[in-house]
């Protein structure tokens, strides 16, 4: 299991503040794996690269086992000093308990978590 990442539920007429999760990974190299639980069917992951000086990650959202699952991994990157949006497709990402599985890998030679200062926030939409 990975790291728990803190959904924010946004609200008509109401001001929402951020709540994401910090990355923990202090090994160079060293990818993290965030857990992202919905409870919600529509949603935004939120990717903050927040070190301008330490290089991109790369990020692998995994193939879902909910029913018309994807064909391959969603992957991307995030430049550093760059914040990231992925509306997701819960129907090709999502495993059968609704849950989102993704991992973020560091620059090389880098930590997510003291080189990138690097977070991750699932926002949500109360419908």
């Amino acid at each position: 299991m990975g790291l728990l990442v803190v959904n924010k539920t946004l609200t008509f007429n109401t001001l929402a503040t951020s709540a994401a999760t910090a990355a923990t990974s202090t090994t160079a190299d060293g990818a993290q794996l965030f857990d992202i639980v919905p409870t919600t069917k529509a949603g935004i992951i939120k990717i903050v690269n927040a070190s301008g000086a330490n290089g991109t990650v790369t990020f692998s959202l995994a193939v879902g086992t909910h029913g018309g699952k994807a064909s391959a991994a969603l992957t991307g990157s995030v430049a550093q000093g760059v914040t990231s949006y992925l509306q997701v497709d819960s129907g090709k990402y999502a495993n059968d308990d609704g849950e989102f599985a993704l991992t973020i890998t560091p620059a090389s030679g880098k930590k997510l978590l003291t080189d990138h200062a690097l977070t991750v926030e699932y926002i949500q939409a109360a419908l």
